[in-house]
């Protein structure tokens, strides 16, 4: 039996056996012959979730989701808009895990209806998880709770096995609320600063200047 970072001395004799499963580092010095086995420890790595949907540049395109920083977004969405989440995941076809809601109806899609949305929404993994569907247009912040969080409403915690989706309308303006005629120029900044017409591949803050000198701003990555 090796126990772990112990030094053992290497002689002619049966296979060496390890108790606890994991990774571990051999080191073995060939002049003295002897041999340590240590365990390393593995940081567990949390996942990373983005939405994605209608409020996009390109609808649907997984390059060009936007990343939930800390498990919340920000997205502008029309009425009628719909979106997912989805995490990176190597055991799927095309890379991604895709969380929708229960489509109980069997209509397509999900509706989000307004007495329901700081509630906590449960969230139904890939083929029968359908599109969430907003049916009045606005600025809203969706946020994942998990076993560990609390929302702000003080909902009762959630366990991981049942991750919950909030989705929380904001008081400000959505950017598809505005109607062209009032644009004045649209620019797309990127996080070293610079500036382009085109969005930059990554992380873009696209302004939109208004004709009455007011600006609007939302985050785009692509």
């Amino acid at each position: 039996m090796i126990e772990n970072a112990t030094p053992i001395e290497l002689v002619d004799g049966s296979n060496f056996l390890i108790d606890d499963a994991g990774i571990y580092i051999i080191n073995v010095d060939a002049m003295t012959h002897m041999m340590t086995v240590t365990k390393k420890e593995v940081v567990p790595v949390e996942p990373k979730y983005y939405a994605i949907g209608t409020f996009q540049e390109n609808p649907w395109v997984t390059e060009e989701a936007w990343e939930m920083e800390n498990n919340e977004v920000t997205i502008d969405l029309e009425a009628g808009g719909k979106f997912k989440i989805i995490t990176p995941a190597d055991d799927t076809e095309n890379g991604y895990r895709y969380f929708g809601g229960e489509d109980a109806n069997d209509v397509g899609y999900f509706l989000v209806e307004e007495g329901m949305m700081e509630a906590g929404i449960a969230l139904t993994l890939d083929s029968p998880g359908a599109d969430f569907m907003i049916e009045e247009g606005g600025n809203f912040t969706l946020r994942l709770i998990k076993d560990e969080d609390v929302a702000p409403s003080g909902m009762p915690k959630a366990p991981v096995e049942g991750m919950k989706l909030l989705v929380i309308r904001n008081s400000t303006t959505g950017i598809n609320d505005i109607a062209v005629e009032n644009i004045a120029s649209v620019k797309y900044v990127n996080m070293a600063g610079q500036v382009s017409a085109t969005p930059f591949d990554g992380v873009n803050i696209k302004v939109i200047t208004l004709t009455n000198g007011k600006t609007r701003t939302v985050k785009v990555v692509k």
